[in-house]
């Protein structure tokens, strides 16, 4: 009776995809924290715009060499990406790894692999669970993933705030790393299960090989804005970079206090709107209100930044363009594509 309500819960239940986005959003968490204490701490902001060049050319070319993968064994590639992250943050903050400060090249490397690992990851993640969960049956379960990633990102703040730099507290590095552990497990777990589905039902077809992809013009405007928001993402990601590296030592606290402490006020704002935008029943998504409305959000708090450059506002700004991401932004683009 357990082993079928066990195989129930896995195979009939969107239960597993909230778990997967819950440890997935703390992965998230501290795949970033990891990389920003890198660049902040070991290198010096001065070394981030050519950072930005890099990781920008490395993360294109990691997401296309790694289609091929992705599309063939998705719940595999994704597993293998959790992996190397538990591989990276460990190497990256384990003191028995530790290197000479004088040497730029392993922080230089270990934010690139942190960037792509975090790149790969939100994309092949995102991919994975809205394949198996249904839109069309629950339009606002995008936003219900969005509360369950963003919960785990809250724990992970949390952590890090109350246990220390992950470099300088051995308990913390290693509850940090317990999630990458979790999230590969659960793939396989689900990838086993999928792979009995597929021998359970197997369709027939007449196909004879794979289809040519044929882009129309909207197609071309998809890209184009989706271009467009990808830069508007990352300008205001190296405007909240500013406002860390202004902020860093200021008040006497490490980078990792303050980076957990932006992180707990903005995922509970984002918490809490989310939580709201659940319970407004009759608020029907929109795929054009909500990049409209990101579009002007980015361009005012842009026009305010260059008016009125404090580090608070950079910060500000930053919550801001993530609250109002996975509120309606997220929401829009899934019922886009």
């Amino acid at each position: 009776m357990m082993n079928w309500s066990f195989q129930r819960i896995f195979k009939q239940t969107d239960f597993p995809f909230y778990l997967l986005s819950f440890f997935g959003g703390f992965c998230i968490y501290i795949l970033k924290l990891a990389s920003i204490i890198k660049v902040l701490d070991e290198l010096g902001m001065e070394f981030y715009p050519v950072l930005m060049l890099i990781q920008g050319i490395s993360i294109f070319s990691a997401i296309k060499m790694s289609e091929h993968k992705a599309s063939q064994s998705p719940f595999i590639f994704c597993s293998f990406i959790f992996l190397s992250g538990f591989a990276a943050v460990t190497l990256g903050n384990a003191s028995v790894f530790q290197f000479s400060s004088a040497s730029h090249i392993f922080p230089i490397s270990l934010f690139i692999t942190c960037s792509i690992l975090l790149s790969l990851l939100e994309v092949n993640l995102n991919d994975i669970v809205f394949s198996q969960v249904s839109l069309l049956k629950n339009p606002r379960i995008a936003t219900s993933l969005a509360l369950s990633e963003e919960s785990g990102a809250l724990l992970g703040a949390i952590i890090t705030f109350v246990g220390g730099s992950l470099a300088h507290s051995n308990m913390t590095l290693a509850v940090s790393l317990v999630p990458f552990l979790l999230c590969a497990g659960l793939l396989s777990i689900l990838n086993k299960s999928g792979e009995t589905n597929r021998k359970e039902f197997v369709p027939e077809t007449n196909s004879q090989g794979p289809v040519p992809l044929r882009l129309y013009p909207f197609s071309f405007l998809v890209i184009g804005l989706f271009v467009s928001l990808l830069c508007l993402k990352h300008l205001q990601g190296f405007t909240v970079m500013v406002g860390f590296d202004k902020l860093k030592g200021s008040g006497g606290e490490s980078l990792t206090k303050i980076f957990s402490q932006f992180s707990i006020i903005q995922t509970s704002l984002i918490f809490v709107v989310l939580m709201c935008s659940l319970l407004v029943k009759n608020r029907l998504p929109n795929w054009s209100k909500g990049i409209k409305s990101f579009l002007s959000i980015q361009t005012i708090s842009m026009g305010i930044l260059i008016l009125i450059p404090n580090p608070f506002l950079y910060l500000g700004t930053g919550a801001i363009r993530k609250i109002w991401q996975h509120t309606f932004l997220e929401e829009s683009i899934n019922i886009l594509n």
